[in-house]
């Protein structure tokens, strides 16, 4: 309830400001050229994110009655009730009862969520999908190679579909690393310095079951083919393929040769605690930092 208010409560009331404009702009686009395969600003390409988030935005209007300041930022709203939900199931799981709503109240008041679960942009969505993610494994690692693993893919394919390959890349990093520090760093150690090396990497396998078994081959394969149909659509339709040069820049390329942003790419190692104020704050951090300041100057 309380973040339904802080998410939801005079959603549309600013006017839109920053990046919000692309998404309504894109999706308003979309509306009028009846295209829902080529995001264009001004008639202009604008392939700079996965077409998902936009068709949230379209999706929403049925609530609004046309598309507005408040259609543009409900995807983002539900997306960040939905991840405080998600991190209290999780933590419930994870810990107990208690540390659950401590949880769900700290994210929940964190004043970057706050702000980015009532801005239009693709960010909340990503944190929903890859703690659903997360969740799902949580829930079944007891059975690491069941069919849910199937489920697992699908939901990172989704997820990957709202801003970028991130919605892979995080969860799989964050689960292989649990999986292999479940014991512990001390057992970690010794079964990675100790034995020989088809010791070392069974063992490694066997901590990783989650992912090396044969029903992760069709999941693969699937989640595969759902991340890719809104692209092969696009490019066939377009006969472009700007929306798969898309995913080679922005989530290759633009690590090795910057071309949006100004900050270094560990520019989140420290940014992460401004992004958790009032929970997290350094002493050497500036009082004028914000995650307002951060969001407009760091891109």
């Amino acid at each position: 309830m309380l973040a339904a208010v802080l998410f939801f409560a005079r959603l549309g009331a600013r006017a839109l400001w920053s990046s919000e404009f692309r998404w309504a702009e894109i999706a308003r686009e979309m509306e009028l050229t009846g295209n829902y395969f080529w995001p264009t600003i001004n008639g202009r390409l604008y392939y700079d994110k996965p077409l998902l988030s936009y068709w949230m935005v379209l999706g929403t209007t049925w609530l609004t009655g046309s598309l507005n300041e408040a259609a543009a930022r409900i995807p983002c709203a539900i997306a960040g009730l939905l991840s405080v939900t998600l991190l209290m199931m999780l933590a419930r799981r994870l810990y107990d009862r208690r540390i659950a709503p401590l949880a769900g109240f700290i994210l929940a008041t964190s004043m970057s969520f706050v702000f980015f679960s009532r801005h239009a942009s693709a960010d909340v969505d990503t944190i929903a999908g890859e703690l659903a993610a997360l969740l799902l494994f949580v829930s079944y690692r007891e059975e690491p190679d069941g069919w849910w693993v199937a489920a697992l893919w699908l939901i990172m394919a989704v997820t990957s579909l709202t801003k970028g390959l991130l919605g892979f890349v995080l969860p799989i990093t964050v689960i292989g690393s649990y999986s292999c520090l479940c014991e512990g760093w001390k057992e970690l150690y010794a079964r990675i310095s100790t034995g020989s090396f088809g010791q070392r990497l069974g063992w490694l396998i066997a901590r990783n079951r989650w992912f090396f078994n044969w029903r992760s081959v069709p999941a693969i394969a699937l989640a595969g083919l759902v991340y890719a149909v809104p692209f092969a659509i696009s490019f066939i339709r377009m006969r472009s393929d700007a929306g798969l040069y898309m995913v080679y820049r922005e989530n290759i390329l633009r690590f090795f040769e910057p071309f949006d942003h100004r900050g270094p790419v560990y520019l989140y190692v420290y940014v992460i605690f401004a992004l958790m104020a009032p929970w997290s704050r350094p002493r050497s951090m500036p009082r004028f930092w914000s995650p307002m300041a951060m969001c407009c100057g760091a891109r």
